[in-house]
């Protein structure tokens, strides 16, 4: 019986303390376009403390933006400050830019070398695979 009350009793109150604690865990963020493809994000986020933990969710964030338009994301600068300069939990100023993705090499690198016919640069090549694994 006395568990039953104090169990009725303390729902309430557990729910109350929920709501009136979950404005702390809203980030602020805003987005500005700064030229065709260069965007600035401004991030803050009142739980956070350490400014490395935000400026590695609005990276991540930058990324997921510019994988939306199947391009990849290029940091430009990010400035960020801790909660205790803030007073209001940690912020990133994070400027990027969305670029278009890179084919990689059409041929298999090999290492440059002197070679005095095409049978010795076959040799050298299948030696430094063997020795260095490319």
């Amino acid at each position: 019986m006395r568990s039953s009350l104090i169990f009725t009793l303390a729902l309430p109150a557990l729910i109350l303390a929920g709501c009136a604690t979950s404005d702390q865990y809203v980030s602020q963020k805003s987005m500005k376009q700064l030229d065709a493809s260069t965007y600035e994000m401004e991030l803050q986020q009142p739980w956070v403390e350490q400014e490395i933990i935000v400026r590695e969710n609005a990276r991540k964030e930058a990324t997921d933006f510019c994988l939306q338009t199947n391009r990849g994301m290029q940091p430009l600068s990010a400035i960020s400050r801790s909660h205790h300069q803030t007073g209001n939990g940690a912020y990133v100023k994070f400027t990027f830019r969305c670029v278009g993705y890179v084919d990689g090499p059409k041929e298999e690198y090999h290492r440059l070398g002197f070679y005095t016919d095409e049978e010795s640069k076959k040799e050298a090549i299948e030696r430094n695979r063997q020795e260095f694994g490319y």
